[in-house]
């Protein structure tokens, strides 16, 4: 199965075994029955049609070469040999300044162009090079910018441009359930889980975790693998991730899927903006945090009786800490080593999000079914709106 940090590519996706096609049905009994692993067979009419055709081609592969689904297989996801940008409808995005000022404004430039040549439209909000403090703008004015996107009716994703802090300040002055009638579809990452937490919380909307402009869509390299699976989940009515994580192996589950920021996460905690979910799949990440921190919020978590009520916990990302003089080999994996030893929970390492250049997009609040066997993990979203 290809790990979810390597780009996407033809090879990749065709030796995942994601796309089932009629001629592959034995071999996907097989592979469901453990008896060995789906690959494609000089037979195989999906893996023929896949090998010869490259990403530039414009027609569509025939229906009978689509996915099918197995009687008694997991949920499934169609599968096209086409890169999403040639399928997808256009998406009116709206880029907007809620937390951390905007200090390079070629990054906003560049997420416009990028965007449009996808075959996108782009509103920038007034307000995104406004500043105060460290701010985009005081409280009011991003306040007031966040009102202007979700009321735009051209916009359909409304699309922050970078984290930092800011969206604490502002919970308790927004009328979720106004904001969940929008229709808009937010998404972003980082200091963006404040919001995207109170939004399920006291509307049980759902939000998206995933690129922002700057990071992402205005990188001087942006990441093929996170646009495609930003734009997988946006454009499909459900998404299928197959990766490689570090956990307990045979595990299968479901639930709602949510998290985000471990820090913000753990700030929630006791308040009204934090979702109770019971039999959930929660992820984490965080950036610049020392592993002594990252497991003082995961003992926060846990204390409080959160880590407890979920099925499954994923582990994304914890990048840019500083090791310090008195560690002595006191690193991340080994404050994972002493949660899994403290907690009878099921805790994965290596899932592609967080602070990241390939990261996933995941619907906060959506349905996520999820297993693992062998080192080899699933995750198939839906019923997240699309």
């Amino acid at each position: 199965m290809a790990r979810m940090a390597e780009p996407w590519t033809w090879e990749s996706r065709e030796s995942a075994g994601r796309a089932r096609c009629i001629d592959c049905r034995p071999a996907f009994a097989q592979e469901q029955r453990g008896v060995r692993p789906l690959e494609f067979g000089n037979s195989c009419t999906l893996g023929k049609v896949a090998r010869r055709l490259t990403w530039r081609l414009r027609y569509r592969i025939p229906e009978k070469h689509r996915a099918t689904k197995i009687r008694g297989s997991p949920s499934w996801r169609p599968f096209s040999p086409w890169p999403t940008r040639l399928m997808m409808a256009p998406h009116t995005f709206g880029l907007y300044a809620p937390s951390g000022l905007v200090s390079d404004a070629a990054v906003i430039e560049r997420a416009v162009a990028r965007l449009t040549a996808l075959g996108h439209r782009v509103h920038i909000d007034a307000g995104v090079h406004e500043r105060y403090l460290r701010f985009a703008g005081n409280d009011s004015e991003r306040l007031a910018a966040i009102e202007r996107v979700a009321t735009d009716s051209e916009v359909d994703i409304a699309l922050a441009i970078r984290g930092g802090y800011g969206w604490t300040r502002l919970l308790d002055r927004f009328d979720y359930a106004e904001l969940a009638r929008s229709g808009k579809r937010w998404l972003g990452h980082s200091d963006f889980t404040a919001f995207q937490l109170a939004m399920l919380a006291r509307a049980g909307a759902i939000t998206f975790a995933g690129p922002m402009a700057a990071y992402d869509f205005g990188a001087d390299s942006p990441s093929e693998f996170t646009r495609e699976n930003c734009f997988g989940v946006l454009d499909h009515a459900s998404w299928e991730i197959a990766c490689a994580l570090d956990g307990p192996s045979r595990i299968a589950c479901t639930g709602t899927i949510w998290g985000g920021n471990l820090a913000l996460v753990a700030h929630l905690v006791g308040t009204v903006y934090f979702p109770q979910i019971t039999g959930g799949v929660l992820f984490l990440e965080d950036i610049a945090e020392h592993p002594y921190r990252i497991e003082r919020m995961l003992y926060q978590l846990l204390h409080a009786g959160v880590l407890y009520k979920q099925r499954a916990i994923l582990l994304g990302a914890f990048t840019d800490y500083q090791p310090l003089p008195n560690d002595y080999g006191y690193v991340f994996a080994a404050a994972v080593a002493h949660m899994r030893s403290r907690v009878l929970l099921l805790i994965y390492t290596g899932l592609s999000f967080g602070h990241v250049r390939d990261k996933l997009t995941l619907p906060v609040g959506g349905h996520c079914a999820f297993d693992a066997r062998d080192g080899h993990a699933r995750l198939v979203l839906s019923d997240y709106g699309v």
